[in-house]
């Protein structure tokens, strides 16, 4: 199970079979799902949407938050890496806070970092779209 909360967080534990029970019924329907990451540690925009209202983000500046929400796309990505017809997109961060300069220039290297992670599930060079079914914002 994923646990990666910090003391004081805001968010709400136990969604993950939620999660799981949304791609199995979009699976038995013929459905697809998209995973977008809206909730990054610290707050990717300071908006009420990331799940932590802050008057300034600071995913981008907390020793961790970085590398704890690449682990969580990471752990998403090898969870749903065989369904890649029901799961074929993996957003890894929405809305991050691109208008302050500092944020953005971190944002950039966790996407190039979490697009990997999304790519290569697997650990090891084998890709998850060898039929080109899976992208994230950009096509391959």
């Amino acid at each position: 199970m994923l646990t990666l909360l910090a003391l004081g967080e805001p968010y709400i534990q136990g969604q993950l079979s939620y999660l799981d029970d949304a791609v199995s019924w979009a699976g038995r329907y013929g459905l697809k799902v998209i995973i977008d990451l809206h909730g990054a540690p610290g707050s990717q925009n300071g908006f009420d949407n990331s799940g932590h209202r802050v008057d300034r983000p600071t995913w981008h500046t907390e020793k961790d938050a970085v590398a704890r929400t690449n682990t969580i796309i990471k752990t998403l990505a090898s969870k749903f890496a065989n369904d890649p017809n029901v799961v074929p997109i993996i957003a890894p961060l929405n809305e991050p806070a691109g208008f302050y300069d500092e944020i953005m220039n971190t944002v950039k290297q966790y996407w190039l970092d979490s697009y990997q992670s999304v790519r290569y599930p697997y650990g090891d060079s084998r890709q998850v779209n060898q039929n080109g079914s899976r992208w994230m914002y950009a096509r391959d």
